[in-house]
């Protein structure tokens, strides 16, 4: 999958400005984050006991500009609200470190040419891609945390694994960042086979991916590759088409429902999955 921000894309709103400059300080983080820690709501003086400010005035200030979006005041004590939650898992996932690692060999060739392929990650986002025919196979915004706890050789894997999570929001029409309504438009030039570019109503951003990926969703594929002693899970995205042996093709009837058929092939079986332009299954048949 390939990402690229829209430029229509709107500019932050009065809200959200002023929203990051309530974050804008130390002592209002070490709050959310002393929260953050707590399973149980905190009571005022446990609260400010634990972030280490003795004058009750001023926490009492800073306390008070996070209430209502980030913190919210209950009969036991203080907790965090779901804005507040998510801006913590913001931080703790790394979203704001630099990270960068060296480039790892990949054991399987690249689907399109046979040549070697590399992982990178560099911050926020990660590649592979072959070093033959330089095609990026799979590139993804991922914090750094998708790094903690695994080792080196590994992380290509964890890349896919990842990958085809933030898939399964994308086919369910959920923008991975903002998680805004995503439109879709076939293009069979943007990857190799048939293209879908996914782009978000709300944040403008854009995110092509081939379409054989959104089948990795559909429970008749799924149970058709294992079957066949495939666990659609376990293979990696750039070993799919290796594996399934799809073909795709572009329905230009207008009056048929469908306008993708995929047709997989495994140990001369057969399946046809026919999409919709939305990429929503419209029937699959066996042969």
């Amino acid at each position: 999958m390939d990402d690229r921000e829209s430029p229509g894309g709107p500019g932050p709103t009065p809200d959200v400005e002023e929203a990051f400059s309530l974050l804008a300080d130390e002592t209002r983080l070490s709050i959310l984050q002393e929260l953050y820690a707590e399973d149980d709501p905190l009571s005022f003086s446990r609260l400010r006991e634990r972030v280490g400010m003795r004058d009750s005035g001023q926490f009492n200030y800073h306390l008070g500009k996070l209430k209502g979006r980030f913190v919210t005041q209950t009969d036991d004590g203080y907790e965090l609200t779901m804005s507040g939650l998510r801006v913590l898992g913001a931080v703790y996932a790394g979203s704001y470190d630099e990270v960068t690692i060296d480039p790892i060999p990949i054991d399987d060739p690249c689907p399109l040419c046979e040549g070697p392929l590399s992982a990178v990650y560099d911050r926020d986002h990660f590649e592979i891609t072959c070093g033959d025919c330089e095609t990026q196979i799979l590139a993804n915004p991922a914090p750094p945390g998708i790094l903690r706890g695994r080792e080196r050789e590994e992380l290509p894997t964890i890349f896919s694994r990842y990958t085809r999570h933030v898939l399964a929001q994308i086919t369910d029409g959920f923008c991975p960042f903002c998680l805004g309504p995503t439109d879709i438009e076939l293009d069979v030039e943007k990857v190799p086979g048939i293209g879908a570019t996914h782009r978000c109503r709300h944040c403008g951003v854009e995110m092509t991916m081939a379409t054989g990926a959104s089948l990795l969703q559909v429970s008749e594929v799924v149970a058709f590759a294992l079957e066949h002693g495939i666990d659609v899970r376990e293979v990696p995205l750039w070993s799919q088409n290796a594996v399934f042996g799809a073909d795709e093709r572009l329905i230009e009837d207008e009056d048929d429902p469908a306008a993708i058929e995929v047709e997989i092939t495994l140990d001369d079986d057969t399946l046809l999955v026919r999409l919709d332009d939305a990429l929503q299954v419209v029937e699959t048949t066996r042969s």
